[in-house]
């Protein structure tokens, strides 16, 4: 059972939920763990984004069929009464020497499911595209760039500032890696761009994912070239930030992403390792991560993979309403699988 503490003041309650045993009885906190069906002949899926609708679980990716340029797009898929649906593209490459790249998915208040993605030839040259529905997924309207300059999301979750602003962590590659933040307002109807928070600085850093403490001072992690997570602080909502600095946590120039639970603890999820000699090595490995004093030092909780060889990588983690945390991420050699895990962080081993 787990307390309601959403519930208006007077009407909190007790909710009852029925769960089958978790599959892996030495981690109880693990309550599902399913290597998702993504209705693909010989599938290629990466950076893999997930929110939550009013029906349900949401998840995309990019990559397709592995049969070249010709199907390749975003694919969405649905949760519906704990079933997954087969993934079908959304999204597609409007050029014949293009193709779409890291999906975000957000939920406004109001309901609408954003699906922010970039499109180019390459990470150094792309830009921004939102499409938006109204239907929970069913149907999409056609998508539009963003303004000149503005890339949305990059690759990690947006965090709302407010009911009519969203945050976005934000890069670039297109020369030395430099992390930068966007404010959206009013659903998309305008956009601003924070400087560069490393001009200057030889830590370059990319893919940002935002913590919002409830303190107001708000911490982003970054990934990196240079063997570990670095970070950056805000205490305006966003505008102005401090200079990146490196943490212990080690980061094989890999992606992560994290979640805040309550004032001082918040999860993440990354490859516990240093770089290789290549982009993709030492990504077998996927920890869970956990502060308990507000983002000032992390430990390793648990491995979520351990694997020799092959790929667990680009992590997108969010914590539903019912207080669940969901994970999803990359699997296996040449992109070739999705896994979806849920955590109940009340039981974590802390």
């Amino acid at each position: 059972f787990r307390f309601d503490s959403k519930a208006p003041p007077g009407e909190r309650r007790t909710q009852f939920m029925i769960r089958d045993p978790s599959p892996d009885p030495a981690r109880p906190w693990i309550l599902e763990s399913t290597q998702l069906d993504l209705g693909l002949e010989d599938p290629r899926s990466h950076a893999v984004t997930v929110a939550e609708t009013a029906d349900g679980l949401a998840l995309a990716f990019f990559g397709g069929p592995h049969a070249g340029l010709l199907d390749q797009g975003i694919w969405f898929m649905r949760r519906r009464q704990g079933v997954w649906e087969k993934a079908r593209r959304v999204a597609k490459p409007r050029e014949a020497t293009t193709i779409c790249w890291n999906p975000v998915l957000h939920v406004l208040p109001d309901g609408t499911l954003l699906l922010f993605y970039k499109e180019g030839e390459r990470c150094a040259s792309w830009w921004g595209l939102l499409t938006r529905s109204y239907d929970g997924g069913d149907t999409w309207e056609r998508a539009a760039p963003l303004p000149r300059g503005i890339l949305g999301p990059i690759r990690n979750k947006a965090v709302a500032v407010d009911d009519d602003t969203l945050l976005c962590g934000s890069s670039t590659e297109d020369g030395p890696w430099s992390v930068h933040f966007e404010h959206m307002r009013d659903a998309g109807a305008s956009w601003s761009r924070t400087p560069s928070v490393h001009e200057g600085q030889p830590l370059g850093a990319i893919q940002p994912t935002i913590l919002p403490w409830p303190s107001g001072r708000w911490q982003t992690l970054c990934r990196s070239r240079v063997g570990c997570v670095v970070e950056t602080f805000s205490d305006d909502g966003g505008h102005t930030w401090t200079s990146l600095v490196e943490t212990p946590l080690p980061n094989p120039n890999a992606a992560l992403d994290g979640i805040v639970l309550d004032d001082r603890r918040a999860l993440i999820v990354y490859n516990p390792s240093l770089p290789g000699r290549f982009m993709h090595d030492h990504r077998a490995q996927l920890a869970l991560g956990l502060t308990e004093d507000g983002g000032a030092s992390w430990k390793q909780l648990a491995l979520l993979e351990d694997e020799k060889a092959g790929e667990s990588s680009y992590p997108a983690i969010i914590r539903a309403e019912d207080g669940l945390a969901h994970v999803a991420y990359t699997t296996g050699e040449g992109w070739r699988g999705v896994k979806h895990i849920v955590i109940d962080p009340e039981a974590l081993p802390c």
